[in-house]
């Protein structure tokens, strides 16, 4: 799911103002291409990860930023050409002006991944010639960026792993040959390797479409599943499959919050599935089902965290870890069952090792800063809770700009973040923080009067949703909801249930809960 707010900022350019959708945080499905373009949700994030400034065509990952020199470039005839070229989609030739933008300024491996990114846009548009044009520079750009040692993935096997299928992708078979096996020389990460070995099998096809890495997975699978309806058979028709109480497990917990009965369910599957052996075609089959020993093991775990018995799901996930390899076996309820029974270091380290693939940067950094917090680190929390909120915006700065050491504005982009991230103390301490530095701040007392409201202490939720609309700043708009009557509150409660943030929500749905507040005080 991806969460976003909408927002304003200024050019940092031409001062123009424009309203634009931000993104809290995303997530990808499945493993993403072998280029590395993410899965869906986050595939369709793609138009949040450039801005465009309608009145002097400045293009940038931050509008809000620019450097010294980037105002000359923008008005050169090349950039200008580059913005209205009919042969690139809009979004293409956004990316495309911020990439010449960094190649002017000597950021040669952001300037390769915004041409990379143009291309993907030409791949969803189906503009063929456009994205093999996107790729060549992309292609020189990265190429530019290693002679200048700048890094453009995580890892050297990764940056390999670019550069090839970005050769084999504009059918410069040989030299992509030749790339992929210096980065299988290098390569340590097992599913690195099966990437580059996949890339050498379609390159011997010369092969330019599209793959991922889980067709890589996949073919390195020395198992053979049988056809679909023997496997089916041995699933759903077989007194010994443990398919039928996975099954029962699922709906016990999804639907009826059965928790002990999903429990016993899975202890019966997990049994059964313990008779089949690793490497047998019923083993792997029961993986792909998500049906194997491990899978119901951390099934499991994520039950008894949901129970708060934290240190059974550590050793659930830790028996787990005797079937699978690590890296299919974190997930953020391991994390939290760590964090829960202490194991901090633990939960530190779980963290690092799911942040490449499941997590935005920001939220990374923050689940980061409240573990090291919760550990007693506080300069290393503070440090990363910094790196967290550095771009998220708030209400204060989306409608009330205000100068980048304000001390409510940085408490208030904590509490969202804790907001978005479950974080429900921390998002108390923050407010309670903001509230202490400025008593009648509006959107601090209706955020602070929600915790209170949801923990049903109605006597300070009312207070603070007072506080709250005796302190609004603008009175007309005031006066125009007191106007609009029950029926178009709730409607806009549900707005914010849909991640919507302004003035007026905030507002609507202090007014609402006072409403409902005190008619349960009447009724008692």
């Amino acid at each position: 799911m991806t969460y976003t707010i909408q927002g304003q900022v200024r050019c940092a350019v031409c001062g123009r103002i424009r309203t634009l959708d931000f993104m809290l945080s995303s997530s990808a499905i499945e493993p993403p291409d072998l280029d590395l373009r993410p899965s869906e949700v986050m595939r369709s994030t793609m138009y949040m990860w450039v801005q465009r400034c309608l009145s002097c065509g400045y293009c940038a990952p931050d509008l809000g930023k620019a450097t010294e020199v980037a105002p000359s470039i923008i008005e050169s005839d090349e950039y200008m050409r580059q913005l209205k070229d009919p042969e690139f989609p809009r979004l293409a030739n956004s990316f495309l002006c911020c990439s010449l933008l960094s190649e002017k300024e000597g950021k040669y491996a952001t300037a390769g991944k915004m041409a990379h990114y143009a291309a993907w846009c030409c791949d969803d548009k189906d503009k063929r010639e456009g994205a093999k044009k996107c790729r060549l520079e992309a292609l020189r750009l990265y190429v530019k960026a290693w002679e200048h040692g700048q890094e453009f993935a995580e890892t050297a096997d990764l940056e390999y792993l670019i550069l090839v299928d970005l050769l084999r992708r504009t059918g410069q078979f040989e030299k992509a040959a030749l790339l992929c096996a210096d980065g299988l020389a290098i390569a340590r990460d097992k599913r690195n390797r099966y990437a580059l070995q996949f890339e050498q099998k379609l390159i011997a096809a010369h092969d330019e479409s599209r793959h991922t890495i889980r067709e890589a997975e996949e073919e390195e699978e020395e198992v053979k599943l049988p056809d679909e309806e023997r496997c089916h058979d041995f699933l759903w028709n077989n007194p010994e499959s443990p398919a039928p109480y996975c099954h029962e497990a699922y709906i016990a917990d999804l639907f009826y919050m059965d928790y002990e009965k999903a429990l016993e369910k899975y202890e019966v599957a997990l049994q059964l599935a313990k008779r089949f052996e690793e490497g047998t075609w019923e083993f792997r089959l029961l993986e792909r089902e998500g049906k194997s020993p491990w899978q119901i093991l951390c099934a499991m775990g994520k039950i008894l965290v949901k129970t708060q018995r934290y240190e059974e799901a550590v050793e659930r996930y830790h028996e787990a870890a005797e079937y699978a390899d690590e890296s299919k076996i974190v997930d953020t309820p391991l994390i939290k069952a760590c964090e829960e029974t202490g194991r901090f270091e633990e939960a530190i380290m779980l963290l690092q090792g799911v942040a490449e693939n499941f997590l935005e940067e920001k939220d990374y950094h923050f689940e980061l800063g409240v573990l090291y917090e919760r550990a007693g680190k506080i300069e290393r929390a503070e440090k990363e809770i910094e790196e967290a909120i550095k771009d998220v915006p708030t209400f204060k700065e989306r409608h009330h700009p205000t100068s980048e050491d304000d001390p409510v504005d940085r408490l208030l982009k904590v509490a969202y973040l804790a907001m978005m991230h479950g974080r429900k103390e921390k998002m108390r301490s923050s407010l309670t923080k903001a509230q202490e530095l400025e008593p009648d701040n509006f959107i601090v007392n209706v955020m602070l009067g929600d915790i209170f409201y949801e923990d049903e202490d109605y006597e300070r939720a009312l207070d603070l949703y007072g506080r709250a609309v005796n302190s609004f700043p603008e009175e007309s708009i005031k006066n125009k909801i007191l106007r609009k009557g029950k029926k178009w509150l709730e409607d806009m409660e549900y707005m914010h249930a849909c991640g919507i943030e302004d003035a007026e929500i905030y507002m609507a749905r202090a007014l609402l809960r006072i409403h409902r507040m005190r008619e349960m005080k009447g009724g008692r």
